[in-house]
């Protein structure tokens, strides 16, 4: 597929440098064709220089969202006090879909605002529903949702 868009992208290229000449000239001459080639050319020679990048220098473990995470966490463990930390985990867990580590997190934040904020109990009560379909878990989602609505 990145072939195909490539080679479109390519010929959409010779186009906008061959059209203009035709209508000039009325036919392709060969400086049309010469034209036509050496943006080909050109194009060829840039991407095998600079269009693919090096494997080697890109380091996976620092752009793993996992370990982005793990390190967040780390960070609230020496400074758990940091309300926006904790929601910032929990969102981050939502969206791992690791919802046992966004409940928890989400409860510490909760705790730290003295469950005063209605989004933050939202979305503890979001958390909650992804993580336990069960009555108990529901009902305890209602309560949190019903406590939101009545702080906003």
């Amino acid at each position: 597929m990145f072939w195909v868009v490539i080679s479109v992208m390519l010929v959409a290229a010779v186009l906008v440098v061959a059209m203009p000449l035709y209508r000039v000239q009325q036919a392709l001459t060969m400086t049309s064709i010469c034209s036509m080639v050496a943006i080909a050319g050109v194009t060829g020679l840039l991407y095998s220089q600079i269009g693919t990048p090096n494997p080697s220098l890109v380091d996976t473990d620092e752009l793993s969202i996992d370990s982005m995470v793990g390190s967040l966490a780390t960070k609230l463990e020496q400074n758990p006090n940091d309300v926006e930390g904790w929601k910032m985990l929990g969102r981050s867990y939502m969206q791992l879909e690791h919802f046992p580590g966004a409940i928890d997190a989400f409860r510490k934040a909760v705790e730290l605002e003295s469950s005063q904020n209605g989004q933050s109990l939202a979305d503890l009560g979001e958390a909650i529903v992804m993580n336990d379909a069960r009555v108990s878990a529901l009902l305890e989602a209602g309560q949190l949702f019903e406590s939101a609505l009545a702080i906003e």
